[in-house]
C-alpha cells in the first residue's frame, strides 16, 4: 500500500516541481497540480489493468465501455473511494472481473428482450439519482445542474444499448451502471454512520461540560 503510494506521489512531486521550474504553473498552485497529477497517474494505472483484463477474458470493448461509465457518471454521482491507490486499483479489478463473471449469467435473464435490459437500467439509474439527492456538499441550484448533467450521459447510454446488438455489451453496460449504483450505496451508509458516531460523540461532550 504505502509503496504504490509513495511512488505515485513522488513521481507526482516530480513532475509538478518542473511544471513550476519552467513557470508553467505558480508555486502556490504546485500542491494543487501534485494531487491532480497523482490522480491522473492513477487513472492511467487503472485504463491499463482495465485493458489487460480484457484482453484475457476477451472482453476489451465491454472494458472501454466500463471506464467510460465510470468517467461519465460515477465522476458526477461520486460514491465509495478507496483509501489508498493501490486499494483503488485492485476494488476496481474486483469490480470488473466480478461484471465479467456475471455476464453469462445476465445474458441469459435478458435473452427474452433487449427491454428489459433498458428497464432495468432506468431502474438502476433512477436509484442513482435518488442517491445523489441527498448529498449534503451540494447545494439546491448546483444539485439540479448536477442532475441534469448526469441524466443527460444517462440517456446517451441507454441510446447506445438500445443500438447495440451484441447482449454480453448490453449485459456489462447494465452491470456497469448496477455497480456505479452499489458504491454511491455504500457510500451513504459510510456517512450516515459517520455523522451518526459524531453525533453521539458530540451529546457526549455537551453532557459532560453541562455537568460542570
Amino acid at each position: 500500500d504505502g509503496i504504490i503510494n509513495a511512488m505515485i506521489e513522488k513521481k507526482a512531486e516530480y513532475i509538478s516541481e518542473k511544471l513550476v521550474e519552467k513557470n508553467l504553473v505558480k508555486n502556490k498552485d504546485k500542491d494543487v497540480y501534485q494531487y491532480g497529477i497523482e490522480v491522473l497517474i492513477s487513472t492511467a494505472i487503472n485504463i491499463m489493468l482495465l485493458l489487460v483484463i480484457g484482453i484475457i477474458t476477451k472482453t476489451v470493448l465491454l472494458s472501454i465501455c466500463h471506464f467510460l461509465i465510470l468517467a461519465t457518471i460515477r465522476t458526477l454521482t461520486g460514491g465509495y473511494h478507496a483509501s489508498t491507490y493501490l486499494r483503488c486499483e485492485i476494488l476496481g479489478c474486483v469490480t470488473y472481473i466480478t461484471i465479467v463473471l456475471c455476464l453469462e449469467k445476465v445474458t441469459q435473464i435478458f435473452c427474452v428482450s433487449n427491454w428489459l435490459i433498458v428497464c432495468s437500467l432506468m431502474g438502476i439509474i433512477t436509484l442513482i439519482n435518488f442517491a445523489i439527492t441527498n448529498k449534503r456538499t451540494v447545494i439546491d441550484k448546483e444539485l439540479k445542474r448536477l442532475k441534469k448533467k448526469v441524466i443527460l450521459r444517462e440517456l446517451t447510454w441507454i441510446m447506445l444499448v438500445l443500438l447495440l446488438e451484441d447482449k454480453r455489451i448490453k449485459g456489462g453496460i447494465l452491470l456497469s451502471f448496477f455497480a456505479v449504483f452499489l458504491f454511491t450505496i455504500i457510500d451513504k451508509i459510510k456517512n450516515e454512520r459517520k455523522d451518526k458516531k459524531s453525533n453521539i460523540e458530540k451529546n457526549n461532550y455537551t453532557g459532560r461540560t453541562s455537568s460542570f
